[in-house]
């Protein structure tokens, strides 16, 4: 079989489409392989996203300066990102780091703001009451609040990326990789694709699809997520509410919040997350078994769902 393309990208999430736009803006021949979204989770049987969602956090502050760094290069193309694909992918609607006094954790995000010198607005005691009424923490608690950061929809984020190597010319196979030999991909249709190279952009999977001649070495985790469902009017009501990260007095580990997020069904959203211990996933259908479930209920408004994944 002659060489088809130049690189084979495998894998159509946030890391896959990226990478085939800036391949494919070099004016080389890029093939990007990979299934849409499932429109049945419960009978899907090929590989499933996290990013298959409508809102993740992007923030400048953070507790690593390099995780700082590389943040604030991506929001600064946000703009151009959205200009070029036409879609509308980020909120603005700012960020905020939380914790105790004298923790760890708050020491970290305020020495990453100081010694990069993020914008952000120290809140502290009744400051911070004063400043977010409808959120309550407990007596000597910091926090940073800034403006550049929020959320983005990362349906639409994979999607921009999508359409902007399509129009630098990358072709588009909607189908799932089976197995590498050399630079010739078998794809679950039976076909087979060459490449000149192949990029291998399978996220959590790559420690599961044994497409790589060796086991990426990651701790793949499967996280719960809750989910608090708000009126209209009571989303009015924290209309300013920010993204956030905090570490509560009383947990070693940090949570987060989003701002209610109007999702597919119709319904404004509440995402909480985080969770100190959770399954650790070894094997394909583990990680299929995983998404296909619809996870326990919450009392009330509440549902929790189990379609995020955390690599490490």
């Amino acid at each position: 079989m002659g060489r088809k393309a130049d690189f084979a990208v495998i894998g159509r999430g946030l890391m896959g489409t990226a990478c085939a736009r800036y391949l494919a803006q070099t004016g080389a021949s890029v093939v990007l392989i990979g299934p849409d979204e499932p429109l049945d989770r419960a009978t899907h049987d090929a590989p499933f996203g996290s990013h298959h969602d409508e809102g993740r956090i992007t923030r400048r502050l953070a507790v690593d300066p390099d995780w700082s760094l590389l943040s604030t290069r991506s929001i600064e193309r946000y703009a151009m990102l959205e200009e070029e694909s036409g879609l509308s992918l980020f909120d603005p609607c700012g960020a905020m780091m939380v914790g105790p006094d004298g923790h760890a954790f708050t020491s970290s995000f305020l020495n990453v703001a100081r010694d990069l010198d993020l914008p952000s607005q120290h809140f502290h005691g009744n400051a911070l009451a004063a400043r977010f009424p409808y959120l309550s923490f407990e007596a000597g608690t910091t926090a940073l609040w800034e403006t550049s950061g929020g959320t983005i929809n990362p349906r639409r984020f994979r999607l921009a990326e999508e359409r902007l190597a399509m129009r630098a010319g990358a072709r588009i196979i909607k189908d799932t990789a089976q197995a590498i030999e050399g630079t010739k991909i078998t794809l679950a249709s039976g076909a087979q694709i060459e490449a000149g190279h192949v990029v291998v952009a399978t996220g959590s999977y790559a420690h599961t699809d044994n497409l790589l001649p060796a086991r990426a070495e990651m701790d793949v985790m499967a996280r719960t997520i809750s989910f608090a469902e708000v009126t209209q009017a009571e989303a009015e009501m924290i209309a300013d509410m920010p993204s956030m990260i905090w570490m509560p007095h009383d947990l070693e580990y940090d949570l987060y919040l989003l701002p209610p997020i109007l999702y597919p069904d119709g319904k404004l959203w509440i995402k909480i997350g985080g969770q100190e211990d959770s399954p650790k996933l070894h094997t394909d259908t583990q990680m299929r078994d995983w998404f296909r479930s619809d996870g326990g209920r919450g009392r009330d408004d509440c549902r929790y769902a189990k379609h995020d994944l955390d690599a490490a």
